[in-house]
């Protein structure tokens, strides 16, 4: 049960088991795709495994780009439309600047002074930078959980924020390193816990069979967690649950965020993102329907289904 607000925690502090030595011999992704955009809270298992990304996928690092760029732009639709102003991030990675000028909680405060943002992370070097963040930006809370462990998750988000008015969950790239029943599991919860109003930004990578072949290998080589290619309506199908219901697809096109003809065997890898909303119920159908015919990097997407975001 949601503690009262008088019971929750003063913002600007860190809630779950506490913070753990963290893992330096098996790459973690989100440390590692900040690494390929220039940070430098890697170790060196995370920085080997995005030296053979670089050397086997030409273009990588464009992609790491991309996927700070659809973040950005999801935080801009889900908080300029004005009706949400929490936030909760799932898979945080450490910042790339001091201050974080680039970073959700930032991003959201330009938009709505009273935005609130709460990071949730099972890597101990995020929480590290985000309980830095907590020292001069009162707006920012955490939660130390894994991507995997939305019952955590959520809990700990329960105590800085109020989950009976409408929360923006950013998730992105989040969703890549589970399997379609953790999936599943993350939006049945999701849609059940959060208030009626919430919604998903979802960012996602893309593309053909070929490249998750690719990165398979890779990650067998490196211990790594593999990545999940889905297409949107590939995520949409996922938030659907009757066996006549037609996925519609929920991202719009993304300008400059489809292949690189260049990038050689990275041909065809893409970002994608969108909105979708999400709460009161244990799938939102409101999303279920007739696919569109747009595409994005060789893969079917729809229109948004908000009319601010994303624009």
């Amino acid at each position: 049960m949601m503690a009262r607000a008088a019971e929750r925690p003063a913002f600007g502090e860190l809630t779950g088991p506490g913070l753990r030595e963290p893992s330096t011999a098996v790459p973690w992704w989100p440390r590692v795709w900040n690494y390929l955009v220039g940070g430098r809270d890697a170790f060196h298992a995370d920085r080997e495994l995005a030296a053979d990304l670089e050397r086997q996928i030409p273009g990588i690092a464009r992609i790491a780009q991309m996927r700070r760029r659809a973040r950005h732009r999801l935080v801009e639709g889900l908080v300029g439309a004005g009706a949400i102003e929490q936030l909760l991030v799932l898979g945080a990675e450490p910042p790339l600047t001091m201050p974080p000028l680039g970073e959700v909680h930032s991003v959201a405060r330009r938009i709505n002074p009273s935005a609130r943002t709460v990071y949730v992370t099972g890597d101990p070097v995020a929480a590290v930078h985000v309980q830095a963040l907590m020292c001069i930006d009162r707006s920012c809370g955490c939660v130390e959980a894994a991507v995997d462990d939305p019952a955590a998750a959520l809990s700990g988000a329960s105590r800085l924020l109020d989950l009976s008015r409408p929360v923006a969950v950013v998730l992105a790239g989040a969703l890549e390193p589970l399997d379609d029943h953790e999936v599943e599991a993350w939006l049945h919860i999701a849609g059940t816990v959060l208030a009626p109003g919430s919604r998903l930004g979802i960012s996602h990578l893309t593309g053909p069979t070929v490249l998750s072949v690719t990165l398979a290998q890779i990650c067998g080589m490196h211990q790594a967690p593999l990545p999940h290619l889905r297409g949107p309506a590939d995520v949409a199908a996922l938030l659907c649950t009757g066996p006549s219901e037609e996925p519609r697809a929920f991202a719009e096109p993304f300008p400059g965020m489809g292949p690189d003809p260049a990038a050689g065997p990275a041909d065809g890898l893409a970002v994608w993102c969108g909105t979708v909303q999400i709460g009161g119920v244990p799938h939102d159908r409101s999303i279920c329907g007739a696919a569109s015919g747009d595409s994005l990097g060789g893969q079917p997407v729809g229109r948004a289904m908000t009319s601010g975001a994303l624009r």
